[in-house]
């Protein structure tokens, strides 16, 4: 299996990243779903606090402080047409 880095990501308005991959796939994700659920992702819904993201380990991670993480690989699934939310 083919592991996805996170080449660069721009937030594009609320709750949406537009990201490009190592491999050259670009894609919007859109967080509101994931947002909606509340819990651990609630904070991502203030839109200073969605805006403070930053791309780590080499890549690999989409990062937030308070330790919310979402892997590159779940991350490219979404691109390609998966759905975030089932993503554990």
């Amino acid at each position: 299996m083919r592991l996805h880095r996170i080449k660069d990501a721009q937030a594009t308005d609320r709750n949406r990243l537009r990201l490009l991959f190592e491999d050259g796939t670009t894609a919007v994700v859109d967080f509101e779903p994931i947002i909606r659920e509340g819990g651990v992702y609630e904070p991502l819904g203030d839109e200073s606090y969605f805006r403070r993201f930053r791309v780590e380990r080499n890549g690999r991670v989409l990062a937030w402080p308070d330790d919310i993480e979402f892997c590159a690989d779940a991350l490219w699934q979404e691109a390609s047409g998966g759905d975030l939310g089932t993503v554990p």
